[in-house]
């Protein structure tokens, strides 16, 4: 084999993977998809069916792409399988391990990349999450079988969390593929809770976090989500919140004002304040009094009564935990949309500004991306010099 193979390249950006995203996908080495990528070795036959799933191929799509660039003699065809020592060693170690310390060590370790996002980031995080996947697949086929049910159950979570990680980097395609693993992985492993925070997950990838205008179209694609949520799952009362949240955005993006302040009112009954960060009281624990607030405010700006807004904005940025640095971002972004609506312009710029730069101290480009398009909301107002300011600092100009 020789030569690089453009298409299977060209692919693979054009889904919008990385190749270290693509590797985390596929829960292989970097060193694996370049080599495929390479020409120096080839898919494993049992592979195959996930790596053309990511890439949006068939097979015989992906078997095509893999003889290009293949024409001109060189070393003997090496399996990736072959290559990869660290999945042998892997294999290895899912063999002899003490299955509790290992899955015991999986589950602080899923903890602590939860609080890792929340306090420095999705790249960090997510660099903890793509380490512990293959260990955990390895896990669930060569272990004792003792341990395969709860292994499969972790894998769904850290499956759960790369969605996440992926969603909050702006890597749409990779987050919706993760989004589908863990759903995957929660039914084999009759994982209820995670089932139902699965679909919340990818109804939450249905909406755009700044957009107050979103669709009917995008609004019931989310309620449908949502229903599967409680119909297939059991929402336990730390999620109940979150997605009540969610079910009142979607209605008030359809004008239903009442219903989505009778569950936000809901929500509020549900949300915990004593969340760490981490994820320890379950899935949904995030949702405080304070972020069920926030998520209040940004309904009353969904509805065209941005004053409303204001000021319960101004109330629950105060007391959002301090762990929550990229959700402060986030919710910054939407409060500069909320003040450009109301018509406050200069401080609009200036919280989107403060948005930024908490956005990029964390590596959120799903905050940075929404940041943007707010500046470029604003051009009309260049003249004011906080808006000057918000553009030159995002490189937002006239093009």
């Amino acid at each position: 084999m020789s030569g690089r193979r453009g298409e299977l390249v060209a692919r693979r950006k054009a889904r919008g993977y990385t190749r270290e995203s693509l590797a985390a996908v596929l829960g292989v080495t970097v060193d694996t998809v370049r080599g495929w990528e390479r020409g120096q070795w080839d898919p494993a036959a049992s592979r195959r069916g996930d790596v053309a799933r990511a890439l949006g191929w068939t097979v015989e799509q992906l078997d095509e792409a893999l003889r290009a660039g293949t024409e001109t003699p060189a070393a003997p065809h090496i399996s990736s399988e072959a290559v990869d020592r660290a999945g042998a060693d892997h294999r290895v170690w899912a063999r002899k391990v003490d299955p509790d310390q290992a899955l015991a060590y999986f589950t602080e370790q899923w903890h602590a990349q939860v609080k890792a996002d929340n306090v420095i980031g999705p790249h960090h995080a997510l660099q903890g999450v793509r380490q512990h996947i293959p260990l955990l697949t390895t896990l669930i086929d060569h272990g004792p079988d003792s341990a395969r049910r709860p292994a499969v159950r972790l894998a769904a979570q850290y499956a759960e969390s790369a969605s996440w990680l992926h969603e909050d980097l702006g890597e749409l395609t990779a987050a919706r593929h993760w989004a589908d693993q863990a759903l995957r992985l929660a039914r084999t492993g009759n994982d209820r809770d995670l089932i139902t925070w699965t679909h919340f997950r990818r109804a939450a990838q249905c909406l755009s976090p700044a957009s107050t205008h979103p669709s009917p179209y995008t609004a019931h694609r989310v309620l449908e989500r949502l229903a599967r949520a409680h119909d297939e799952g059991t929402p336990q009362p730390s999620m109940r919140a979150a997605l009540d949240t969610q079910h009142a955005l979607a209605l008030a993006s359809l004008g239903h004002e009442s219903s989505a302040h009778r569950l936000l009112d809901r929500a509020q009954d549900y949300a915990d304040d004593r969340d760490s960060g981490d994820a320890r009281g379950g899935h949904g624990s995030f949702a405080s009094p304070e972020w069920v607030g926030l998520q209040r405010a940004w309904c009353w700006t969904i509805l065209g009564r941005p004053t409303k807004a204001v000021p319960l904005f101004e109330m629950s940025l105060k007391k959002l935990p301090a762990v929550y640095q990229r959700d402060r971002a986030a919710h910054l972004v939407r409060f500069a949309a909320t003040l450009r609506d109301a018509g406050h312009i200069d401080t609009a710029a200036q919280h989107a500004l403060q948005a930024w730069n908490l956005a990029r101290a964390v590596d959120s480009g799903r905050c940075t991306v929404q940041v943007r398009d707010l500046a470029v909301s604003l051009r009309t107002h260049r003249r004011v010099d906080d808006v000057e300011e918000l553009l030159t600092t995002t490189t937002v100009g006239d093009h």
